[in-house]
């Protein structure tokens, strides 16, 4: 396999790597042991490199990896934290749910300098973090009890996180940190705060104004 330096680091790397998001509960759903396997076999094969994020909810399927592997992979996660403190919080997850002294890479996302709110009432915030020509982010908060309304019409299907708290869409469970995948074809949906909750919201609208202003 060949290797590459990343930048100016002095990480050096797979030429491959190995994304985990596949490994989620909303598409192959596999238990950390099955997902911690693949990643085995693939470093089997030289590639070491793993690609993971707090809201994929794969961090026990690297750490199943870590701890049966030969040689340590080169981990890199992602984060949605807001500011300095968050950011420095889920670095420190991260290391203790992989199993890790060290996390080689993190990234936070989405990259913006500050959110945009666009909606509020009692129990109920909504944040634009980015858009862009094919989809937008949203922050929505939630207090315990809050429920929020929305239609899948056959469109554009949508991503939801919990990012903080938990809730339900629905009948599906979705507690900090996980994500859930909602079909075009779903229709309306109900989403439930069962604590105080932060959520993301990634979609694309079936109406873009913002195109227009530009």
């Amino acid at each position: 396999m060949d290797r590459r330096r990343l930048g100016h680091s002095g990480i050096e790397v797979s030429r491959l790597c190995y994304g985990t998001l596949s490994f989620c509960t909303a598409q192959a759903d596999l238990s950390p042991e099955q997902g911690g396997d693949l990643l085995l076999y693939a470093q089997s094969l030289g590639v070491d490199f793993f690609d993971t994020a707090e809201i994929y909810g794969t961090y026990p399927h690297i750490r199943h990896a870590v701890r049966h592997s030969v040689g340590r992979p080169v981990v890199c996660s992602k984060t949605y934290a807001w500011d300095r403190a968050g950011a420095a919080a889920s670095v420190d997850r991260a290391r203790r749910e992989m199993d890790l002294d060290v996390i080689d890479l993190d990234v936070v996302e989405p990259q913006v300098e500050a959110a945009q709110v666009v909606e509020e009432e009692e129990g109920y915030r909504r944040a634009v973090l980015c858009r862009n020509d094919y989809f937008m982010a949203e922050r929505i908060e939630l207090d315990a009890g809050s429920v929020l309304h929305g239609t899948c019409n056959g469109d554009t299907l949508e991503i939801w996180g919990a990012i903080d708290g938990r809730a339900e869409i629905n009948d599906l469970d979705l507690p900090a940190v996980r994500f859930a995948l909602l079909p075009a074809s779903l229709g309306d949906y109900a989403v439930r705060a069962v604590s105080p909750a932060t959520l993301l919201r990634t979609y694309t609208p079936p109406s873009r104004p913002w195109l227009d202003e530009e």
